[in-house]
């Protein structure tokens, strides 16, 4: 049974309307006539209503003009070129009513909610067509008669919520947790690892943890079938309405990490800080910010360790801060982060004679060759040992940006990777491997690379129409594939 609260929660502000029992006898009468359906009846009764209740919100979406759906048609016609991954739409595609292939693609992406699934649906599966004809022909012949959400209408076209940006973050949260359209796989473990790191940070206060996670996520994270971030999903929507500015200023929102500041100076409106890198941030006292003037004053306040955004040319707390003996940390912190910054090989990379000079990828069928490679081409101390799991079966060296220092080992997949000097690629395998159960072990940046080079010609999906029309339907959407599967990870 599909609820008022359910409906709800998918607005942002848990926005309430009187529409919002429409939608939820729109909802409760797609679970009955889709029970029966195939598709859907392979899926559990919580598959089955997260899936409904995406289908109900996009057409609440389309009949409202919330401008969500359409947002996601533009960003992917400028990544590709094309209106929808997977399926030709033709010239005919109307972005003012409900679409086929649009009920068709949120029927499969809603199969990707459970992070741990280890079957990718093919998206052309024809008992998932069965069902999307089944919802489009519902949704045609309400959509006439469907009321549209008014609130939710001037909500986002008139966008008065950018004025704010506590309102704005609120929002980026909503895309985060509760959207229709970009929530969903990985949002448990990637909010558990946030919550996790911000844990240690409160000293096990769970409740500033919570808010200093559900901030950290609000901009941090990449979402949704496109692995973009909340404020890129937004920018979008607002640059649909016509807020060209306001889209611009979300875009720009700056959030930084949790670090040190010194206290530099206050009064009854402000606090100025600096930080590690000399920078001045000026931070009003409002009741978001609320700073005791008794707390500045006391000589055990050298400054805060905290985390700050900047939106429309002005700071804000975002998240937590701790006020206190300051000074301490930061040599500390500058030294951790300084090595981080400073860890090179770029002598190497402008070196013609080394072979790092001209590659940024290397293979290794033992763990000796991978140790010699490092003591002899990399330069490492002997005394600095390379640390290995046991049984690795062999090893790819990835070298994104050589003059940052940054060196990404993948163990165990070089079968799986195209490469004239890979004599370990093995093609049966690779056909239908597509490093996304790896996560872990493959960076996105080595997915970005070995799709842009051509690293994984034969990966097909599974298809009746046989391995050509498999292979064609992956390679067409490899990049789509990568971005919708692995999201954060991408």
């Amino acid at each position: 049974m599909i609820t008022l609260r359910d409906i709800r929660k998918g607005h942002p502000f848990g926005i309430s309307s009187p529409t919002d029992t429409d939608y939820v006898r729109i909802a409760n009468t797609m679970v009955e006539m889709l029970r029966y359906v195939p598709f859907c009846a392979e899926r559990t009764d919580e598959e089955m209503k997260r899936m409904v209740i995406k289908l109900t919100l996009y057409f609440e979406d389309i009949v409202s003009e919330i401008g969500l759906w359409r947002s996601f048609v533009h960003l992917h016609r400028s990544l590709y070129g094309r209106t929808l991954p997977f399926y030709y739409t033709g010239m005919g595609y109307n972005e003012d009513g409900p679409n086929l292939y649009d009920i068709q693609f949120l029927l499969w992406d809603a199969t990707l909610d459970d992070e741990y699934a280890e079957t990718l649906v093919n998206p052309e599966n024809e008992t998932l067509a069965h069902a999307a004809r089944t919802v489009y022909a519902y949704f045609l012949e309400r959509f006439e008669d469907t009321p549209i959400n008014d609130d939710l209408y001037d909500f986002f076209h008139e966008a008065r919520f950018t004025d704010n940006f506590y309102d704005v973050r609120q929002v980026l949260k909503w895309y985060f947790f509760d959207c229709y359209l970009t929530s969903g796989r990985f949002r448990e473990s990637t909010f558990d690892e946030a919550l996790d790191y911000q844990m240690d940070l409160c000293r096990s206060n769970r409740q500033v943890a919570r808010s200093a996670a559900e901030a950290s996520i609000a901009f941090r994270y990449q979402v949704g079938p496109l692995a973009l971030k909340p404020q890129e999903w937004l920018s979008a929507l607002l640059i649909v309405h016509g807020h060209t500015d306001k889209a611009a200023a979300v875009a720009a929102i700056v959030a930084k990490d949790l670090e040190p500041y010194v206290l530099e100076r206050y009064d009854r409106q402000s606090v100025t800080l600096r930080s590690v890198d000399d920078e001045l941030m000026t931070v009003r006292r409002t009741p978001y910010f609320q700073v005791q003037t008794t707390l500045l004053k006391s000589p055990d306040t050298e400054g805060c360790v905290g985390s700050y955004a900047r939106y429309n040319d002005e700071w804000y707390l975002n998240g937590m801060n701790t006020w206190g003996d300051i000074l301490r940390v930061i040599p500390e912190y500058k030294k951790e982060r300084d090595i981080e910054r400073n860890a090179t090989f770029g002598d190497l990379a402008t070196d013609a004679r080394s072979v790092l000079h001209s590659r940024q990828i290397f293979f290794f069928a033992t763990p000796e060759a991978y140790e010699a490679f490092y003591r002899d081409e990399l330069k490492m101390p002997k005394d600095r040992k390379v640390s290995l799991p046991r049984g690795v079966k062999n090893i790819m060296l990835f070298i994104p940006h050589l003059a940052e220092g940054k060196l990404c080992t993948i163990m165990d997949c070089a079968e799986y990777i195209c490469h004239p000097d890979n004599p370990m690629y093995d093609k049966e395998k690779a056909k239908t491997h597509f490093l996304l159960a790896d996560l872990d072990r493959v960076p996105g940046e080595f997915i970005r690379y070995a799709i842009a080079h051509r690293l994984m010609p034969d990966f097909a999906l599974n298809s009746n129409r046989g391995y050509a029309r498999g292979r064609q339907l992956a390679q067409d959407n490899l990049d789509f594939l990568a971005r919708t599967l692995r999201r954060q990870e991408y």
